[in-house]
């Protein structure tokens, strides 16, 4: 989470210089017709349930997750609890857990989350939460929340605050706070290859209000820092995919989490200009120096694509499967 944050920092500098019980039954022969009823019911729900041999796809649970479902923001001013993970295979996770406590503003952090959902459960040791302590983070996917309960926690004999990664989380799905800038009238201009790091820096300090607000961006910088590599201005003056220029295929996008697909498939409209009524989608491409707004959904004309657009977005709408 805050690494956001860092980025920004980082950036300004270089351009300075995520068995149901059992119980018996009793019946009278009068309910034998009432039992059969629900007994039939019953099969037919359990012929719903997944093979032994299929994994259950917990993708849906990619994204932020907070205390009383607060949103990122709420978190940064007055402290709060907040899991970020990622899915990818199905059940694969990948992901942080960090604890801002409010008055102090102390931060502990157990980073690089791994590990294997089996039967909405999973389980992460860690030997350091900022804090030196250690313990197991024992995970639980229930319908609307993720139950993160620490077991085994030592103290650091170090740690004389006592704070830590070091309790019960119950943790609801963040909410999006939608922001309405008063700049919205700000005249954007596109990056080009020519400009100096003058013109860059100007050009991010009017773009960083929409970096800050919207969501996606924390899962973009872990994926881009993470899996790619990507800590520099390459960010935000390059797309996410050439979709323009290259046929991709299936296989090309087989590990790529989710949302970034969703981006890659937006994006093929964003390279034209589009204007998008999402406010996170509107928030991302703003914040992207090659953007620049020029139409509505509603004055668009998808004919402007060219052939490997074309294809790029039969294939990306095909596999594009993301749910905030």
């Amino acid at each position: 989470m805050k690494k956001k944050y860092i980025l920004v920092t980082l950036l300004l500098m270089t351009l300075c210089g995520c068995s149901a019980y059992n119980k018996e039954l009793e019946m009278d022969y009068e309910a034998i017709e009432e039992s059969s009823e629900i007994q039939t019911e019953e099969t037919i729900i359990n012929t719903e349930e997944p093979h032994d041999n299929e994994i259950k796809n917990y993708q849906d649970y990619s994204g932020f997750w907070t205390e009383e479902g607060i949103s990122h923001e709420e978190l940064l001013q007055n402290g709060g609890v907040e899991f970020y993970i990622e899915i990818t295979n199905k059940n694969e996770l990948q992901g942080y857990l960090y604890a801002q406590q409010g008055m102090t503003e102390r931060i502990a952090e157990v980073e690089d989350i791994v590990c294997v959902i089996e039967n909405g459960k999973c389980q992460y040791s860690f030997s350091d939460d900022g804090w030196g302590d250690s313990g197991t983070l024992f995970i639980q996917f229930e319908q609307d929340e993720i139950v993160i309960e620490v077991k085994d926690y030592k103290m650091s004999e170090t740690n004389m605050i006592g704070f830590g990664i070091d309790r019960t989380y119950i943790l609801t799905r963040a909410q999006s706070k939608e922001i309405v800038f008063e700049s919205q009238t700000v005249e954007l201009e596109q990056y080009n290859s020519n400009w100096t790091e003058e013109q860059i820096l100007e050009e991010f300090s009017k773009r960083i209000q929409y970096f800050e607000n919207c969501e996606y961006y924390e899962e973009v910088l872990h994926y881009m820092e993470g899996v790619r590599e990507v800590t520099d201005i390459d960010l935000f003056i390059n797309s996410l995919y050439a979709t323009d220029t290259k046929y991709y295929t299936k296989e090309d996008f087989q590990d790529v989490p989710p949302l970034i697909i969703h981006l890659a498939k937006n994006e093929i409209y964003a390279r034209h200009g589009y204007i998008f009524k999402d406010v996170n989608l509107n928030n991302y491409f703003k914040g992207q120096l090659w953007y620049i707004p020029l139409m509505s959904a509603e004055e668009f004309d998808d004919s402007i694509f060219n052939e490997y657009e074309r294809e790029n977005l039969k294939l990306l709408t095909e596999i594009d499967n993301y749910r905030k």
